[in-house]
């Protein structure tokens, strides 16, 4: 395949995130407007663009340092199609999650969580970083399943508003 068509493909990647990330942006807008006090934290939603970026920074390097034994040039297609699957990925999986304390709402990828849209949650504490892992009872831009890793001062409130969000099962 001619390197022409990797920057197409990831030209058109780049058409679909954008589009995506900005119908996402208007539905967060519109929750902010709803919900004038909410709490803000910082996420990285760990997915397929994580992965395709993490595999293409280790072959780009492995290409690379092989070209370089090797006495030959170095790929610069290479790093520069690697440098673009990183920028779609950082437009794709780098996000803010809003979420009200007082209604029990969390905005995520533009949709807006109530109580019973999470079938289970669990949540791993680090020191500067959550670890979330959601099983959602309803598809969200594909996803039903999602592992976030989670920033800032919010995290506990964001913590406690999901934790609300889960199914309630009745015990008999």
């Amino acid at each position: 395949m001619d390197i022409k068509w990797s920057y197409y493909l990831v030209v058109i990647i780049y058409v679909l995130v954008l589009g995506l990330r900005l119908t996402n942006m208007m539905s967060t807008r519109r929750f902010k407007n709803q919900y004038k006090e909410y709490k803000t934290v910082f996420s990285i939603k760990k997915d397929f663009f994580t992965t395709v970026s993490t595999a293409c920074i280790v072959t780009t390097i492995a290409i690379n340092v092989a070209a370089l034994i090797g006495g030959r040039p170095i790929n610069k297609d290479s790093i520069i199609i690697t440098l673009l699957v990183i920028g779609f990925t950082i437009i794709n999986s780098c996000y803010t999650i809003i979420f009200t304390e007082a209604t029990t709402s969390v905005c995520w990828l533009g949709y807006e969580l109530k109580q019973g849209d999470l079938e289970d949650v669990k949540i791993k504490e680090g020191h500067l970083k959550t670890t979330v892992n959601m099983t959602l009872t309803r598809e969200i831009d594909s996803y039903n399943y999602a592992k976030l890793v989670v920033f800032g001062k919010n995290k506990k409130a964001l913590e406690t508003a999901l934790e609300d969000l889960k199914v309630k099962k009745v015990t008999e």
